[in-house]
């Protein structure tokens, strides 16, 4: 297939919407071919596009759960300046503003949440404001607490002042060793053209993280929706700790905690089978909520 072939059809169930701020936002959907028996919303992390999560969103088709996403505001097809994606409430409004033309569509269906990193970090928050609209979350090494390996206390000091009154100045490099482990992984992101690579993390972006940062923790025993919580053990990103604090405080009682002992943050990246498991884990856990 050649990629203009492949560019078609990535893009064949496509449309775009506007945020609440305005920009357009590029989305996504993989329909099933009956009626489908849920809906499942993707949050895509930092860099990232909705794209990426093809392999997972066909998993769940076949198992008749119709799978969407977008592209938040500055990454990918979206407008907005490159990855700075203003404030994380404005974006966990996108997510349910998309997910209520959804559910317009096909009422009465239940909703999951399945978010990668910065999109895990989103889920949370979404679950936090409206528990009520959500029958699962999928929290894939969501960024709950940040490790000091990836950012020490020098960029927490500069991305906080320079994130307020220089949003886009650099405050550091994009390091794919500390987030994919293999070559073949980081070479797969380089090649992928909606994917921003940099080469510099903008302060605002990273302001926008630091500031959640201690919100999100300090509510997650609040959070009370079944959660699925995968994270890698040697994630130098987003830390373990985050995954584990989620999974001990948050109040639901249905709950599940799986960690790949050695992988690394984008566990959709890594060898060994690790992404084929993680699309499992989901696809199962998901399954069972609706039967």
């Amino acid at each position: 297939m050649s990629s203009n072939e492949e560019l078609s059809n990535e893009v064949a169930d496509s449309y775009y919407i506007q945020s609440c701020t305005g920009q357009q936002l590029f989305c996504k959907y993989w329909p099933t071919e009956g009626k489908p028996r849920a809906l499942a919303f993707v949050a895509h992390g930092y860099a990232e596009h909705c794209c990426i999560y093809e392999d997972l969103a066909q998993a769940l088709v076949k198992s008749g759960i119709l799978t969407f996403g977008h592209d938040h505001v500055g990454h990918g097809r979206s407008e907005g300046s490159r990855t700075l994606v203003g404030t994380l409430d404005n974006c966990v409004e996108d997510v349910f503003r998309h997910v209520n033309v959804m559910k317009e569509k096909y009422p009465g269906l239940p909703v999951f949440l399945v978010g990668h990193s910065m999109g895990g970090t989103i889920g949370v928050l979404a679950a936090l404001k409206k528990p009520e609209e959500i029958s699962g979350f999928v929290a894939i090494a969501a960024g709950i607490s940040w490790n000091s390996e990836g950012v020490t206390p020098l960029k927490r000091f500069i991305a906080s002042w320079l994130g307020r009154f220089f949003p886009s100045f650099p405050v550091s490099t994009m390091n794919y060793d500390l987030v994919i482990r293999t070559e073949e992984g980081k070479q797969k992101v380089l090649e992928d053209p909606y994917m921003y690579k940099g080469p510099w993390v903008k302060a605002g972006w990273a302001k926008t993280m630091l500031d959640n940062a201690s919100k999100v923790q300090a509510e997650l025993q609040n959070i009370d929706v079944p959660l699925l919580i995968l994270h890698g053990g040697q994630d130098k990103i987003c830390d373990i700790s985050g995954a584990k604090k989620l999974y001990e405080t948050s109040k639901t009682k249905d709950k599940t905690l799986k960690v790949y002992p050695d992988s690394y943050h984008c566990l959709f990246l890594e060898p060994d089978g690790i992404p084929e498991q993680v699309i499992d884990e989901t696809v199962n856990w998901i399954t069972t909520r609706i039967q």
